[in-house]
């Protein structure tokens, strides 16, 4: 496919799906400091799909309440705003590209797998660090190969042509993307998340998890998702497309003050956070 081709098919973002209504109505309660669990439950509950699942993620290991909520206005009570707001956007991620679809022999649940690997990862990382709304950081490592699903909706066949060259010739699916689409999901999903008016901490941790974090304004949280995502291509938690593994930016190293011995004492709390993670594993699989 000529360029020219290329670039008319991905100036068709508007054919992606849009994030839910209620997302929308959620972001605009939240501007205002005195909104009440009841105004933003009213909201949500007007969709029953999303209802639902908000509900029984809620009620998963992975929030540890025990199967004790039985209602949108209780779940807003105890785990908060942000928290409520981050499980809509994951549970309307997930329905983008169908778990099951293929591309080649490529799975695309083990891109989503990764994703969510990188998100519990992140999210570790920023408890440990300190970091106020970790939550954030768990959306944002969640989000940050949107990208890619641009690319497998929109250039199916450059899609697979990229999964196999990354195999072939041994290189990361960012340095294939570049060959053969001519940019990178880093960029395409900066795109579609300033479409979908995602808040600008999680449009640069998308930009640029790879590349120039120094540039963010938010580097502390761009730092994260891109220690994250490349522990977990070296644990080897699915995949995100490519079996390469990049190399830590010393901009995030050290934005980080972080240590090998650090490392290696958090870390070692994987094991549990995974486990509790499994709800979203099996979120998939429904």
């Amino acid at each position: 496919m000529s360029e020219k081709n290329i670039d008319t098919k991905l100036k068709k973002l508007h054919e992606l799906p849009t994030l839910p209504a209620i997302l929308s109505q959620c972001n605009t309660l939240l501007k205002n400091p005195n909104v009440s669990p009841a105004d933003l439950a009213k909201v949500i509950k007007s969709d029953q799909s999303i209802t639902s699942k908000v509900l029984k993620l809620v009620n998963s290991a992975f929030y540890g309440l025990n199967g004790n909520v039985s209602t949108i206005s209780q779940a807003i009570v105890i785990l908060g705003f942000n928290t409520l707001r981050s499980i809509i956007l994951s549970v309307s991620v997930f329905e983008l590209l169908p778990k099951n679809e293929t591309f080649g022999e490529f799975r695309i649940s083990r891109l989503w797998e990764h994703s969510i690997g990188c998100a519990v990862i992140a999210k570790l990382l920023a408890q440990r660090l300190g970091v106020k709304d970790p939550e954030e950081a768990f959306t944002a490592g969640l989000l940050h190969d949107i990208g890619k699903v641009v690319i497998a909706k929109l250039l199916r066949e450059e899609f697979i042509t990229i999964l196999e060259t990354t195999h072939s010739e041994k290189i990361l699916f960012l340095e294939a993307e570049q060959s053969i689409v001519g940019t990178t999901h880093a960029q395409l999903g900066e795109r579609i998340a300033k479409y979908w008016k995602l808040p600008p901490p999680l449009i640069d941790a998308i930009a640029l998890h790879h590349h120039n974090l120094h540039t963010s304004g938010y580097i502390k949280l761009v730092s994260i998702v891109h220690l994250a995502d490349i522990i977990t291509r070296g644990l080897q938690i699915r995949s995100g497309g490519d079996k390469a593994i990049p190399e830590i930016s010393t901009t995030a190293w050290d934005t980080l003050t972080l240590n090998i011995d650090l490392m290696e004492r958090w870390l070692g709390d994987l094991d549990e956070e995974f486990d509790r993670a499994s709800a979203f594993f099996s979120f998939l699989s429904d």
